[in-house]
């Protein structure tokens, strides 16, 4: 199944983070997002280009309003024509099934802004 049809679920007590040695499954769903790793937490990453400030602007916006339709929110960080969007799950300290699915629908949402790839 396509990551971006997949439902969230919320992270309790009983979440797992994913094994590193899965990610390469997950990542050949989602081309352009790499893996990084910060203060020894596992993330996310993809930068998307822009043609303009005005569409970055838009492009954070629906990705804060999906973040907040499923509660788990990403690091973004905007400039003239590019927004990288940083995905992790904070309670994890590491990345969780939710993460890929999220990464998957800012693909299709930033395919509406025709964005490079």
């Amino acid at each position: 199944m396509e990551l971006q049809n997949l439902q969230c679920e919320p992270c309790q007590g009983n979440a797992t983070a994913i094994a590193p040695g899965d990610y390469k499954a997950y990542l050949a769903q989602i081309p352009g997002w790499e893996i990084s790793t910060t203060n020894g937490v596992a993330r996310l990453d993809k930068t998307f280009e822009f043609t303009c400030y005005t569409q970055c602007l838009e492009f954070v916006h629906q990705v804060g309003a999906m973040a907040e339709e499923n509660n788990h929110h990403p690091e973004m960080t905007i400039s003239w024509g590019k927004v990288k969007v940083s995905w992790w799950t904070h309670t994890l300290n590491g990345l969780h099934l939710n993460d890929f699915i999220l990464a998957a629908r800012c693909d299709e949402l930033a395919e509406s802004f025709y964005v490079n790839f």
